[in-house]
């Protein structure tokens, strides 16, 4: 699009209720005059301003304001702390399971081995054969399938919302 076909609007101020020549509104011309403040602060602790002001209603607020700050803030730093002890210790756990796993595999594996070799070298070849890659075949098939299950999936994406009737009218 080009300027020239949208070219720039002046707005006027739109004045509510002025009172006759320039007066200003009281409650007996008829105008009402609002005015609305409002103040918020994020954190623990309000501005110096504020904090002031309590201290100066009640003695001693200020001091008890900082100490509760300091406190929660000791607070919410153990917490974080025992949380990321117990996600380190999960963590330690969880991998002397997988350690353990690794060592029950291998026990089976060279069990099945050993046993389809002898059972081959016994005159039973095809037998032997049998219980060795059936063996083998079992313990890859589970760590296959164990780390196909580890890897999240993300979810389907969600389809678009479509009125019912999409159909445009001629």
């Amino acid at each position: 699009m080009s300027a020239e076909a949208n070219p720039p609007v002046e707005q006027e101020p739109i004045v509510v209720n002025q009172p006759p020549n320039g007066q200003k509104p009281t409650s007996h011309s008829g105008g009402a005059a609002l005015e609305m403040r409002s103040q918020s602060f994020s954190g623990p602790l309000p501005p110096p301003e504020l904090l002031g002001r309590y201290e100066s209603m009640c003695p001693g607020s200020a001091d008890r304001i900082i100490t509760l700050a300091e406190r929660e803030a000791e607070h919410r730093r153990s917490i974080e702390h025992a949380v990321v002890a117990a996600e380190v210790q999960q963590g330690q756990r969880d991998s002397r399971e997988a350690q353990r796993g690794q060592y029950c595999a291998l026990a089976i594996t060279l069990s099945a081995i050993a046993a389809g070799a002898y059972t081959a070298l016994s005159g039973h070849e095809i037998a032997g054969s049998i219980i060795g890659v059936g063996g083998i075949g079992s313990i890859v098939t589970t760590f296959l399938i164990g780390r196909g299950a580890k890897e999240p999936v993300p979810p389907p994406p969600s389809p678009p919302t479509q009125p019912k009737n999409n159909r445009r009218k001629k």
